[in-house]
């Protein structure tokens, strides 16, 4: 059996706080996997028929696939939210089923329940402490952007983490800070107003592992104490997307790169996204394949508008483009590079009644259901054998540590954004 090479951590990194090392890491983690911009508020299609005031079910599915930190396998992280006003009469907790069709393999229905009550966030200091905050200081980020064996002009865009405390980069990346957490329902984590209830799914009660196998195509059911009944079809045009194949034509990180990708065939679009350390010189370098380092949007779901529209403003690579390059030279020095891609599907809309071609002003159905769905893919590159050899924290590791060891103020706040 060929003997896998482990990465030797300089002293550089073991010798840093356990805190700093991962909020590092889960910046360049998230930055590719959930993006590091944050568009405007769902751009609605013109045939979404979606009115405010009216029950509405949203469900997301994202399908990851991790070869080397998951041991190969991928999984879907299903959610959905069942929002309605008025809440149930006498104070009844809300409660729901969704009938569900077999190809789900999730049994019959779907409980959902109130969402769980959240402990508060525990205040924090306003000021790290000065060997962390000296730490901190010492990286840069730098972004590129762009497919092609050579970088582009004007590149790369330098965030200097020194100047922090001068106040010259500190909106810039506490913006991104503040941008990298995973994008659920906006029913998950919205506040809602007096009178609503809500009820979700998974639960406390119901969190099943759901399959890559998994189909939502057929027949839909969804009733409860404080909604009308919604029936409604889905086929393979709105399903659960597959698993993104990633592959590159060099583990040379010093050489351009070319990441391609199978093509799924619901995907609208996709987004390539790289970032990995120079020990050396103490910097995190990211890479985005769109034209603005300012639209990073990987993992994030975006209406099929918003993909289209980002596609148009080649943020956002054509359905029919399975492969970028990475340019040249960026990477060099690092031991090791993370990969991403990320696809979107079409959004699904279902209504009661249906909305007409030439809907009037203030027209509203009795109920309105939303599907969303994304696919991501992840890589490591860099030495043979990596992506089974490299003992990196999980995402899931690095939020448990985060939470466990969170440092204060300055520090705690910029990290705050991602966990």
């Amino acid at each position: 059996m060929k003997k896998t090479a482990a990465v030797k951590w300089s002293p550089l990194v073991r010798g840093l706080p356990l805190m700093l090392v991962m909020g590092v890491w889960a910046m360049g983690i998230m930055g590719c996997v959930s993006g590091m911009s944050r568009l405007p508020a769902v751009e609605l299609s013109a045939e979404a028929p979606y009115t405010k005031g009216t029950p509405f079910y949203e469900m997301t599915f994202h399908t990851t696939s991790m070869p080397g930190l998951l041991g190969g396998r991928a999984f879907v992280d299903a959610k959905t939210s069942l929002r309605s006003h008025p809440a149930p009469p006498g104070g009844e907790a809300a409660k729901a089923y969704h009938m569900v069709p077999a190809g789900m393999k999730l049994g019959e229905y779907l409980p959902l329940l109130p969402p769980a009550p959240v402990a508060a966030a525990s205040p924090s200091s306003s000021e790290p402490a000065e060997a962390q905050k000296a730490e901190l200081e010492s990286f840069t980020i730098k972004i590129y952007w762009g497919c092609g064996p050579t970088v582009g002009r004007n590149q790369p865009r330098v965030l200097d983490l020194a100047k922090l405390g001068k106040g010259h980069d500190i909106e810039k990346l506490m913006a991104m800070a503040r941008a990298t957490g995973t994008q659920l329902p906006s029913g998950v984590t919205g506040q809602l107003k007096p009178g609503w209830a809500q009820a979700l799914w998974p639960n406390t009660q119901h969190s099943p592992t759901v399959s890559t196998n998994s189909s939502l195509v057929g027949e839909h059911m969804l009733h409860g104490n404080f909604v009308p009944h919604m029936r409604f079809t889905m086929t393979t045009a709105h399903d659960i997307m597959p698993a993104l194949d990633i592959s590159t034509s060099t583990s040379d990180v010093q050489q351009a790169i070319t990441l391609s990708w199978n093509r799924l065939p619901t995907a609208l679009g996709y987004q390539a996204c790289a970032f990995a350390f120079n020990q050396a010189k103490r910097e995190m370098i990211l890479w985005i394949s769109g034209q603005d380092p300012n639209t990073n949007v990987s993992g994030q779901f975006l209406s099929s508008a918003e993909v289209r529209r980002q596609i148009r403003k080649k943020n956002i690579l054509p359905a029919d483009q399975l492969q970028c390059v990475i340019p040249a030279g960026i990477f060099a020095g690092s031991d090791v590079v993370m990969a991403t891609v990320t696809a979107w599907g079409s959004d699904y809309w279902a209504s009661y009644p249906e909305k007409p071609k030439n809907a009037p002003k203030g027209w509203k159905p009795d109920w309105t259901v939303q599907g969303r769905f994304m696919s991501s893919g992840m890589i490591m590159l860099g030495m043979p054998g990596a992506a089974q050899a490299i003992p990196l924290p999980s995402a899931e590791d690095v939020v448990k540590e985060a939470g466990k060891e969170a440092g204060k103020g300055l520090l705690s706040n910029i990290l705050g954004g991602i966990f």
